[in-house]
């Protein structure tokens, strides 16, 4: 009866041993449902500094810095409507109307689809998470962060010759 036990939870160890309590990277959400950055922008010949916050409930705000002519251009978008506010001045719009090519259209799909782990797929590069992915509206994107503390790096869409590179990332609530 000894030898029985014995052999049964010498099985059952060696059954266990392969179950690990293994985390799946893509299965976590590798941004913040709701986040702060400076991003440097670059879009073909075109380069900006900008303010952008994601907030938990999809609105997406995009403030200008630089170029100097564009400082204080505050487009804010959510899933019913966009707005664009300069020098007093403010224009909304349906988001269907802003060009898919548009980097803030480009941001807050790519936001969108890094929030359903099912769009995306992951891989460790080095010590950085790289996450492919493809936007609603047909762009494909790359999302890099660091592995460890997930403060996002860069946002790259090849098609559209536009990278998002981030500084001063906070999580908020």
């Amino acid at each position: 009866m000894r030898r029985l036990l014995f052999a049964l939870a010498a099985g059952l160890l060696l059954f266990c041993c392969g179950c690990q309590n293994n985390t799946d990277d893509k299965t976590a959400k590798p941004i913040a449902d709701a986040f702060s950055a400076t991003v440097a922008i670059s879009q073909g010949a075109f380069s900006y500094t900008a303010e952008i916050s994601k907030r938990a409930d999809g609105t997406f705000v995009t403030t200008l810095k630089e170029p100097a002519a564009l400082n204080g251009l505050t487009i804010t978008q959510t899933a019913d409507n966009c707005s664009f506010a300069f020098a007093g001045l403010k224009l909304q719009t349906p988001p269907s109307l802003l060009p898919d090519a548009a980097f803030s259209s480009c941001m807050q799909k790519a936001f969108e689809t890094l929030l359903d782990s099912a769009r995306f797929v992951a891989a460790q590069h080095g010590t950085d998470m790289v996450y492919s992915g493809r936007t609603e509206n047909g762009n494909n994107f790359t999302f890099t962060a660091e592995k460890d503390t997930g403060v996002p790096l860069t946002l790259e869409f090849p098609e559209r010759q536009l990278t998002v590179t981030f500084s001063d990332y906070k999580a908020t609530s």
